[in-house]
């Protein structure tokens, strides 16, 4: 009896894991040995992440094959609509996109905390395999960008002189020679501004340059870094120091960078401020995806049976169709522009609070990692919080709204929860810190010396302090490790024994 329930939790957390993670039960909690009592701990937090990813719609919308009239439908739907008839099975990035997206329409309008003014400004990396909508994402920002009256930089080169700006010397000596100052009639301003604060949407589609972790690259990942600090802040000004003066610069755009996976990428995660500021999202190879990615292109070529005027009305139609919807896009854009024309700030109702603060505990503790690994991963989540806020508020916006409800913190941590599972598993499988190598070591000297032997937790950390030289917090969280990797479990009487 005792056996057939077990195999019966085992199968609901197998289920849940890959209903949740789209991993096995061992991806996520690898192969400890864990009592009854652990496995109902797990299923209990694993439905607590199931619940947490359900108010984030991401069915694909059904493609209407008429010229739609006016219906009132809001700017997601419309974005939903627009995207799905050109890619294929990516509704996170879909999401991310459309936050992106809004950031800019919306990016004068703050959120007051303590004694600062927050931007609302999201920016996103997206790792993904070759061939899946990458590039075609960033196409669909550029038509979106180009409709709405925003400007779209695809940047390549990550130099000083782009992401700062320059002086033009032929310019400065032309100003000197005539004795022109600025505001002086024939004076010409010989700086060209830096990108970040020339376009509002500055985006990498081959982003493996910027992602390497190198001497090169620092500086760039430096100045980026400040381009998404906080507008306005001592943070968030460029400066460049030339022989013909000095360049500032305060970006305010959004920054969008896509690539291939590079083992690189792990050093850049590890080592760099850089992606902490954004909406990273992770994804692995799908053979069931990329098959409905080459289905949709073979199904969207224009043909005939008998007549090639079918394939010609078929293009002239579909043509009225995206136009169709791309202009009650903009009418909606316009539409929230001028609800929001005086908005100065967005504020939240207090059912908000808990949600949010629930949401970053669950993301906290989002699968047993390692103990380098979970520090990591903690460094990252005050800026989370602030993520969260900021997609809350576009939510809110898009709804015609200067407050924030529950509705949308909720909605705005499925997304996150959606985007940092996968940046959690590329840490879990890609990177092991000297910690981690450690705390490997511990438990086989533990196993070695102390292996059978049954302790209270507070027992353990004592052993670990005056045997091993461990601190009283350090053994602690060696301790609660090893319970949540399966490395030690609990017997009835509450002892704990080494796995």
């Amino acid at each position: 009896m005792e056996e057939t329930e077990t195999k019966t939790i085992m199968q609901e957390l197998a289920d849940l894991c890959q209903e949740i993670y789209e991993k096995s039960y061992h991806d996520v909690f690898d192969f400890g040995e864990y009592s009854d009592e652990e496995l109902q701990e797990q299923k209990a937090m694993l439905l607590r992440k199931k619940e947490l990813l359900a108010n984030l719609h991401l069915e694909t919308i059904v493609e209407q094959k008429e010229i739609p009239e006016p219906n009132g439908e809001d700017f997601f739907t419309l974005w939903n609509r627009l995207w799905d008839m050109r890619i294929e099975s990516q509704p996170v990035l879909r999401e991310i996109y459309s936050v992106v997206a809004l950031s800019q329409i919306f990016k004068k309008v703050k959120i007051y905390r303590g004694s600062v003014e927050e931007d609302i400004r999201v920016h996103s990396c997206v790792i993904m395999p070759s061939g899946t909508g990458k590039s075609e994402g960033n196409d669909f920002l550029y038509q979106f960008a180009m409709r709405n009256g925003k400007k779209y930089y695809s940047i390549e080169r990550f130099t000083d002189a782009i992401l700062t700006g320059s002086i033009k010397r032929g310019i400065l000596d032309r100003n000197t020679s005539k004795g022109l100052k600025e505001g002086d009639i024939g004076w010409k301003d010989p700086t060209t501004p830096s990108v970040l604060t020339t376009y509002d949407y500055v985006v990498s589609d081959e982003g493996e340059s910027i992602l390497k972790s190198s001497r090169q690259t620092e500086g760039a990942q430096r100045l980026l870094q400040k381009a998404m600090n906080r507008y306005g802040s001592e943070g968030n000004l460029l400066t460049n120091n030339l022989v013909d003066g000095e360049i500032t610069a305060r970006p305010d755009c959004s920054i969008a960078i896509t690539s291939y996976y590079l083992d690189e990428f792990k050093d850049t995660l590890l080592e760099r401020g850089l992606l902490q500021r954004m909406i990273v999202y992770i994804q692995e190879e799908n053979e069931d995806r990329r098959t409905k990615i080459i289905d949709r292109i073979i199904g969207d070529i224009a043909s005939f049976t008998d007549n090639k005027d079918e394939a010609y009305a078929e293009i002239f139609e579909r043509k009225d169709l995206v136009d169709g919807y791309y202009a009650h896009l903009v009418a909606e854009v316009n539409r929230l522009k001028k609800i929001h024309q005086d908005t100065e700030y967005v504020v939240m109702m207090d059912e908000s609070k808990p949600i949010l603060r629930n949401s970053i505990d669950e993301l906290r503790n989002i699968m047993p990692m390692l103990v380098g690994q979970k520090q990591i991963w903690e460094s990252m989540i005050s800026r989370l919080t602030v993520n969260i806020l900021k997609i809350s508020a576009i939510y809110a916006l898009a709804d015609g709204r200067d407050y924030i409800m529950a509705k949308d913190t909720t909605k705005a941590s499925s997304l996150m929860m959606e985007t940092m599972r996968s940046v959690a598993f590329f840490l879990k499988d890609n990177v092991q810190t000297k910690m981690d190598n450690r705390t490997v070591q511990v438990h086989a000297r533990l196993k070695a010396k102390k292996g059978g032997y049954f302790l209270s937790e507070k027992e353990w950390v004592e052993y670990l302090v005056k045997e091993m030289g461990f601190s009283e917090q350090q053994g602690k969280i060696l301790i609660k490790n090893f319970i949540d990797n399966g490395k030690m479990s609990y017997r009835a009487d509450k002892k704990l024994v080494l796995s």
